[in-house]
């Protein structure tokens, strides 16, 4: 695994050549810079998302979206698509062959609940 540390350059952390490093030892996917989760290998890697942007079929993303007439991969934070991030139906434009698509987005959400406390009654309403 790549050391954080060895990218320290006075006091501060150079991140660019610090996750180029991860991308290149397989930590990262060089496609949409997620964290892979088989771990390095040594080599640059696709992740599963990116690998499945290569099918025929409708494709799930967390970072992208695929143009279905010349196959561009949209990053939507990066070109500021950031109406995408709401659920529901998207009309775009491909920047590279300027065709238009419909996009579909879910949200999923992830709820936190406190810690166990076993040596105490509930409070009563």
């Amino acid at each position: 695994m790549i050391n954080i540390n060895n990218f320290n350059k006075d006091g501060k952390i150079d991140f660019h050549t610090y996750h180029q490093a991860q991308i290149e030892n397989g930590e990262r996917c060089y496609e949409c810079n997620n964290y892979l989760v088989y771990g390095p290998n040594n080599y640059r890697q696709l992740c599963h998302e990116c690998k499945n942007m290569d099918s025929n079929e409708e494709v799930d993303h967390s970072k992208m979206v695929r143009c279905p007439y010349c196959k561009c991969k949209i990053d939507v934070h990066e070109n500021e698509l950031y109406n995408l991030y709401e659920e529901g139906e998207h009309e775009i434009n491909c920047m590279r062959c300027n065709g238009t698509f419909e996009v579909s987005t879910s949200v999923s959400y992830s709820f936190k609940s406190p810690e166990l406390n076993l040596n105490e009654d509930p409070p009563k309403i």
